[in-house]
């Protein structure tokens, strides 16, 4: 296998540097947009969007000149502060693209194995929630496919808030693996961060450091900041003091500094000019060799493909860097979203050429993927014309989802029904992308201006294991399962809203000074009931997890005491049909509370 991998490497070099021998055709971009009508074509399509625009940054270059580099737009829209190209954005997920490049380079260096499993470079009982022994590689958290659920909570803390070192932090924030590895990919914060913590204990200095002396410094990067606080460039981080953030449709999100714990997922903050810097040196020059790397053989191995779709022949990732398969040629890069800024890096070094860039919206997609198709040329696909009956609608959960702990619930949410129409196409009946057959297991689909390949990946029954997209895959389930869970969630609102007007019936009789029968643990039970439908919405809004985990503990145990004792008396008792009817009811609606606390694991704060 090694031997097989050295000549694949091989090949991929000597392919790079074949090309990288021709005459690079800088006059014109892939997509045929003259480099004379470049910054035309820009403006037109800012010009095109603007209604929608806070402010843009861009810059399109080949291996050794920038073509076009422009700001436009305001950095804050109110305050009328214009882009310029001083002006910091948050980088986000491309700060992972640094972690994959230093752990290129220690690769190089011999001290890191991407096969070997990564608990020989962890100090020892380090990762506590494994659920499998299956090694887990650096390829695998290349891939994103170490098996780890989704982590939401404490991946960001206020500004001024306490900072813990790394391996302190990714203590306590792993996630449960759910996964074997390799089984499923879903991308994960956690693993990138924890391969940067693997370059720090290999390297004996924090990240930060690691990512200044081995990137930014040899680059001559000097307005980017990737520290948490950012105190590692202050410079940037007063410059991004200016910076307010706006949705889609351009509502203020006012400042939100982003801050993680788990800093080498998504910290970084720069312009556009060191972005492009950084970049620029991931393109071959005409030897095929980078000043980030010592021997070409390494770039031509960083983008080599790891992992592939089903048709085991379209790559999906090349060492941590996404293939943005909607483009044509052989484009890489990487897209980063932060609660105020998005951004994009995609290069293709066959080519020559790359693109970066950096917006104050989040979520933004009509630059960071359109404006890239138009740079780069949006890939055709061809439909096949011998047409299966293949058929894979039903219901699927993303892979990239929390699938157990107090969180457990919000999986719920991201249920995706898919229905399959005449001619093949798939759709959505709740929205979002609508998909375009292609070939047997080939699907195209378009969310916005994203162009977003599917490929299913079928077992011997011929029944979908799963339908792989980029960054995570989509697993079937059942209808049924999913009714169900829809049902306990329902009836869990319904305890909870009895639970409301019981307590107001009660409280009445009581003024009236009513008899009632067994008052107060009817008391106890109702208010339970709604005292968790409360936590509940306190859980979605706030997830103060350890707090609301212990309430929910102390909460699910009272029905449940309450219903006992109530039963036990019950039997004491000669009792009519309409007080028999209040308890069962009120005892019902008890229970149905308890059970969806254990159910939704909404004790299991530790998770």
């Amino acid at each position: 296998m090694n031997l097989i991998k050295h000549v694949l490497t091989l090949i991929a070099l000597f392919s790079l540097v074949a090309l990288m021998c021709e005459p690079i055709l800088a006059a014109t971009l892939p997509s045929g947009i003259p480099d004379e009508k470049l910054e035309q074509t820009i403006d037109n399509f800012v010009e095109e969007h603007i209604g929608t625009t806070a402010a843009i940054s861009i810059s399109v270059f080949d291996r050794d000149i920038i073509h076009f580099q422009k700001s436009y737009g305001y950095l804050n829209i109110e305050e009328k502060v214009e882009n310029n190209s001083d002006a910091v954005f948050e980088w986000g997920s491309i700060t992972k693209l640094f972690v994959w490049v230093t752990v290129m380079q220690l690769v190089e260096d011999g001290k890191i194995d991407l096969n070997e499993d990564i608990r020989t470079y962890l100090p020892e009982g380090f990762l506590r929630k494994l659920k499998y022994d299956d090694p887990i590689t650096i390829s695998h958290l290349m891939n994103h496919s170490a098996g780890w659920q989704e982590v939401q909570i404490g991946m960001t803390v206020p500004e001024g808030g306490e900072v813990k070192e790394l391996g302190d932090s990714l203590k306590i924030l792993e996630p449960v693996q759910v996964f074997r590895p390799g089984e499923y990919t879903a991308y994960s914060n956690y693993g990138a961060a924890l391969a940067g913590y693997i370059v720090e204990r290999i390297s004996g200095k924090p990240f930060y450091e690691i990512a200044h002396e081995r990137i930014f410094d040899p680059l001559e990067m000097k307005h980017t900041a990737i520290k948490p606080d950012l105190s590692d460039n202050q410079w940037v981080k007063e410059r991004r003091r200016l910076l307010i953030g706006y949705t889609t449709d351009l509502h203020g999100l006012g400042s939100q500094p982003f801050i993680t714990p788990l800093y080498p997922c998504g910290q970084t903050v720069g312009t556009i000019s060191d972005l492009c810097k950084f970049a620029m040196a991931l393109l071959p020059d005409e030897n095929g060799e980078s000043v980030l790397f010592n021997k070409p053989e390494t770039l031509a191995e960083l983008f080599s493909p790891t992992l592939y779709y089903s048709d085991e022949e379209t790559a999906r990732f090349c060492h941590g860097f996404w293939v943005l398969s909607g483009c044509q040629g052989n484009v890489i890069g990487h897209a980063g979203n932060t609660t105020s800024c998005s951004s994009m890096l995609a290069i293709d070094p066959y080519a020559g050429v790359g693109a970066v860039l950096m917006t104050n919206q989040q979520q933004e997609g009509i630059y960071n993927y359109g404006l890239i198709y138009e740079i780069f040329g949006e890939k055709g696909l061809t439909v096949t014309e011998n047409m299966t009956d293949e058929d894979i609608s039903g219901i699927y959960f993303p892979s990239r989802s929390i699938f157990m702990g107090i969180l457990k619930i919000s999986g719920l949410f991201q249920a995706t029904p898919v229905q399959k129409n005449d001619d093949n196409s798939l759709f959505n009946p709740l929205g979002g992308a609508a998909f375009e057959y292609v070939a047997p297991g080939v699907y195209r689909g378009t969310l916005g201006d994203m162009v977003i390949p599917a490929y299913a990946e079928f077992n011997q029954a011929g029944q979908v294991q799963k339908i792989s997209m980029t960054p995570f895959d989509y697993i079937p389930t059942i209808w049924g399962l999913v009714i169900f869970d829809i049902a306990t969630l329902v009836f869990f609102v319904i305890a909870g809203l009895y639970g409301l007007v019981a307590l107001i019936v009660l409280l009445v009789n009581k003024i009236r000074k009513k008899p009632m029968l067994m008052g107060g643990l009817r008391t106890a039970i109702c208010g339970s009931s709604l005292a968790a439908l409360m936590n509940f919405v306190v859980l979605l809004s706030i997830a103060a997890v350890i707090v609301q985990g212990m309430l929910f503990i102390l909460i699910g145990l009272v029905p449940a005491v309450c219903t006992l004792i109530m039963i036990l008396r019950a039997k004491k008792l000669e009792l009519p049909k309409k007080h028999k009817r209040q308890l069962v009811i009120t005892s019902a609606m008890g229970l149905v509370t308890t059970f969806n606390i254990l159910y939704w694991q909404l004790w299991m704060f530790w998770v």
